[in-house]
């Protein structure tokens, strides 16, 4: 057999043509394959920074029709779903009879509602990878009776996989890693720092309200801190969020000391004019940001609940504050600001465990495990 047939291609299903943590880590996955035993290609719903990026990696695309169906009560928009479903699993379909695919991989929940059925008809095996920790019952229930292999990223998210009728044996657990040599590079807090930085997109769930809030509390305490909100909505669907947002920083008196960065490309940069990071999402299945702060060395606080648990080892990396007790989160946040061998001996720990426990090497090798026992 030559070795061009010996490759097993898979197929990546991806339901957005934007980057958010999502799709960071599926080019990840995509940088550490070993292409020696496995050939990829994407399909993704069209144009945008995600096609891009996997084209600079030199992997073919398709677009299909991949709708994001949102919850309504119009019934003109509920009465349009089924036909974008069934137009959607035909073009992926064809997608799959183009590259000869041998397995599917689907990245997040609407990538597997529309791959699913296509994958089926060919008999074609699928990995479900989940990424978020919606508890819709029937509906994750459904998706979880159509694979052969479910990847949760994290405990939180495997769990309730669980209590939603996911078997057991289908699910496995696979942490989210990052190249951290690019955070790894960053200089240590230096001693006139107090910037607090908070990374994610503007959706209500991540928790920005909380963020404000323990902000007015922290600069009220040390008049030179100042904080930066970097991330955008990426899907164009909250406008009237970042409205919210606004007001609520001006109640705050806040205008001149929290900045809305809006995307930011450079990561490792904007972390590095930090001194620590808090997550404050309610709800966070994993939580990128939370290992690119450990990896360039900065402690990061959360909320005890969901991924940050699994990452963050409280006094040890970061710390875990009860939720949702914004006075706690404020208190955490001035300790460390103000205890600086505390927050330089917190970062170092947290960049030595995110670079032992976080490479994007070890979860690209564990999904190749994956699929190498599904072919046995």
């Amino acid at each position: 057999m030559s070795e061009s047939k010996a490759l097993r291609r898979i197929l990546y299903v991806s339901a957005v043509s934007e980057i958010g943590g999502a799709e960071k880590s599926l080019l990840d996955i995509l940088d550490c394959l070993d292409r020696s035993r496995f050939e990829p290609a994407v399909v993704l719903p069209g144009d945008g920074p995600l096609k891009d990026e996997i084209h600079k990696r030199q992997i073919p695309t398709a677009d299909v029709r991949i709708q994001r169906f949102k919850k309504t009560l119009n019934p003109l928009k509920l009465g349009k779903y089924p036909a974008s479903w069934q137009v959607g699993i035909r073009e992926l379909g064809m997608a799959l009879d183009k590259f000869q695919s041998h397995l599917v991989h689907a990245n997040g929940d609407m990538a597997q509602f529309f791959a699913y059925p296509a994958a089926e008809k060919r008999g074609l095996p699928i990995v479900w990878h989940v990424r978020d920790l919606t508890p819709n019952r029937m509906f994750r229930w459904k998706l979880g009776q159509h694979v052969r292999k479910v990847i949760a990223i994290s405990s939180a998210v495997r769990d309730m996989l669980f209590s939603t009728g996911v078997p057991r044996d289908k699910v496995k657990l696979i942490l989210n890693g990052i190249d951290t040599a690019s955070f790894e590079a960053l200089i240590p807090v230096e001693e006139s720092c107090y910037r607090v930085g908070m990374i994610a997109h503007l959706y209500p769930w991540k928790g920005h309200k909380d963020f404000l809030q323990m902000a007015a509390l922290v600069k009220a305490e040390i008049l030179d801190s100042e904080f930066v909100i970097a991330g955008e909505d990426i899907l164009n669907d909250q406008a009237w969020y970042k409205e919210d947002l606004l007001r609520l920083r001006k109640e705050l008196k806040l205008e001149h000391a929290v900045d809305f960065a809006g995307h930011v490309h450079d990561v490792p940069g904007l972390i590095g004019e930090t001194a620590l990071l808090v997550v404050p999402s309610h709800g966070e299945p994993f939580g990128r940001c939370l290992i690119e702060g450990m990896a360039a060395g900065r402690p990061v606080i959360s909320w005890n609940t969901g991924g940050p648990t699994e990452i963050i080892t409280d006094g040890v990396t970061g710390k875990l504050i009860e939720p949702y007790d914004i006075e706690a989160l404020a208190n955490a946040v001035i300790h460390l600001l103000k205890d600086r061998e505390a927050l330089a001996q917190m970062g170092k720990n947290a960049r030595s465990d995110a670079t032992t426990r976080f490479q994007r090497s070890r979860t690209t090798n564990e999904i190749q495990d994956l699929y190498e026992e599904i072919f046995r």
